[in-house]
């Protein structure tokens, strides 16, 4: 039963490295850039749910979401919204490659939220932002783009696999 069970263990590690990097070529294939090293910022995010882990592609965090290839060969990841003037996100766990993020905002918006009180926040009002961190600025993005156009920008970089996105409303 131990070996029965070692080698059904082996198999399985063996399936999932497979599917790892299956993934990580899609996202190579992609012109997707990827960071691979750590920094001292991620670890201290590790627990957040835009963090995804290079190792399993998953993210630390109670919803299980992942980074995945769905059946026709497109890829969906997880992606956190921050409002940060509110203290609030949004979380989209399956966020398609060729999904637009002005799509989601209409979707995330069609009500008005509860935590904004003056109706600052609607989707024609809406800046969205990733950060470049070689030359520690925000890169604001159109959000007619899809989010592959994103990820393939020039300035984009996903470090451990993760793209951080701020989002705040226009002044």
């Amino acid at each position: 039963a131990e070996e029965r069970d070692a080698r059904k263990a082996k198999v399985m590690e063996k399936k999932e490295q497979c599917q790892k990097e299956i993934l990580l070529a899609a996202i190579k294939e992609r012109n997707i850039k990827l960071v691979l090293e750590p920094s001292n910022e991620e670890e201290e995010l590790a627990h957040g749910l835009a963090e995804i882990s290079l190792d399993g592609f998953h993210s630390d965090n109670a919803t299980g979401a992942k980074v995945h290839l769905d059946a026709d060969g497109n890829l969906n990841w997880p992606v956190l919204f921050l409002y940060p003037e509110h203290e609030q996100t949004d979380f989209i766990a399956a966020f398609h490659e060729n999904s637009r993020f002005i799509d989601h905002l209409m979707l995330m918006f069609a009500e008005l939220p509860p935590w904004d009180l003056e109706r600052k926040y609607l989707p024609s009002n809406l800046e969205l932002y990733f950060e470049d961190e070689e030359r520690a600025e925000m890169y604001e993005l159109n959000p007619e783009h899809t989010l592959l156009q994103v990820l393939q920008h020039e300035r984009s970089r996903l470090r451990s696999a993760t793209l951080k996105k701020k989002k705040k409303r226009k002044s």
